[in-house]
């Protein structure tokens, strides 16, 4: 006969969001070590052919890194505690992501704007492939297991992480095929620095809208609005199954308050 534990002594509520927590952890960890390896080296070969697109890609991936240690940063203090969220830290790490958006965004265009001016011509585009295909393979599988984990925590920051990996999967393909027509056709001299323009857009779009949410009164860490904050956007919360907080703040399974008829009705 198994012994069971009284669930007030060890509930199963605890022990699921402190897994889910390690497993926060534990992915950020990976995609620090993995962004910075993969950022030195696409910088690195962008420096050494002039290719600017592949030197913003490897920039975008350090960018990541500290994406991901704020992500270390918001757990490990609940994790070492024992202790429930922490909504002040939630809160600043979620504007922290979205500052480090809008601060790429505009590098990115300025140093693309001056290459487009001084037509700036890159010699070789082939380390540019090499570098894409390989990042694509490796960050789809860094990616994977982020949105899950996100809606497990509700929370924001992993939700701004998880879209953070998954910009970067979806600028790896842009890149890879401007560097691809590069390779066909020798005078997409531009291909780069239009690409980066790009990237850049991208970059403002996340940004903007993780310090909309962060600097929101309503804000309450989640990864969906909540009924009382209707007017905010928030695009990395996809209309997906995900926990969804509500006022009285229980946690419940259920679409995401953006589809909720409830949550469109003016107060």
């Amino acid at each position: 006969m198994a012994f069971n534990f009284p669930e007030c002594l060890f509930p199963k509520e605890k022990y699921e969001k402190t897994r889910m927590r390690v497993f926060a952890l534990a992915i950020s960890w990976i995609s620090i070590i993995y962004n910075a390896i993969e950022g030195g080296v696409s910088i690195g070969l962008g420096a050494d052919v002039m290719a600017r697109a592949l030197i913003v890609f490897g920039i975008q991936s350090l960018v990541e890194v500290l994406s991901a240690a704020l992500v270390v940063y918001r757990f490990r203090c609940e994790i070492q505690n024992n202790s429930s969220i922490n909504l002040a830290l939630e809160k600043r790490a979620t504007l922290g992501i979205g500052i480090l958006f809008v601060i790429l965004a505009l590098g990115t265009w300025v140093a693309s704007i001056v290459a487009l001016v001084t037509r700036a011509e890159p010699d070789s585009s082939k380390p540019s492939l090499i570098v894409s295909a390989a990042s694509l393979f490796c960050m789809i599988f860094v990616w994977l297991p982020k949105p899950w984990i996100a809606a497990e925590l509700n929370s924001s920051v992993m939700r701004g992480e998880a879209a953070c990996s998954l910009a970067c999967i979806y600028l790896t393909i842009v890149l890879f095929i401007g560097s691809l027509v590069y390779k066909m056709w020798l005078g997409g001299w531009w291909i780069d620095s239009a690409i980066a323009i790009a990237l850049g857009f991208f970059f403002l779009h996340e940004g903007w809208e993780m310090i909309a949410w962060a600097r929101n009164k309503n804000f309450n860490g989640g990864c969906c609005k909540t009924c009382s904050s209707p007017a905010i956007p928030i695009s990395f919360s996809n209309p997906r199954i995900m926990p969804y907080a509500t006022d009285c703040g229980q946690i419940e399974k259920c679409e995401c308050s953006n589809n909720k008829t409830e949550c469109n009705e003016q107060p």
